[in-house]
């Protein structure tokens, strides 16, 4: 449990685009609830970073950010040590993913950089 807290910690950086800000405003003032980014291996999306509410999640590793919670599928922790991660959005192509901004025709994509 401690090399798990050790890689919470070591994820320090979270950057939001204010463009990304604004459709995660727009997202959870739309749900009236808390909201989180949630990264895991998924059935059908893979590794691709999802918008839900933030209630209707569990089994995560949540990682302290000054914005938005981030959580983490536990297989996934030691990947994410030392990374930092750069939330933006895009234009949806249409597509019948299950994350919430897609429903405004919006996709958040995230890039994540190992620490120099």
């Amino acid at each position: 449990m401690e090399a798990l807290n050790e890689t919470i910690a070591a994820i320090t950086h979270l950057e939001i685009t204010p463009e990304a800000r604004q459709v995660i405003q727009q997202v959870q003032d739309r749900v009236g609830e808390p909201v989180a980014l949630v990264v895991g291996g998924g059935c059908c999306e893979g590794t691709t970073m999802s918008l839900f509410e933030k209630d209707k999640t569990f089994g995560y590793l949540e990682v302290p950010t000054d914005d938005l919670p981030l959580l983490l599928e536990r297989s996934w922790a030691d990947f994410y040590r030392g990374k930092d991660i750069h939330i933006d959005v895009v234009d949806d192509d249409g597509s019948d993913r299950m994350s919430l901004e897609s429903r405004l025709g919006k996709h958040l994509t995230f890039l994540i950089r190992d620490r120099v």
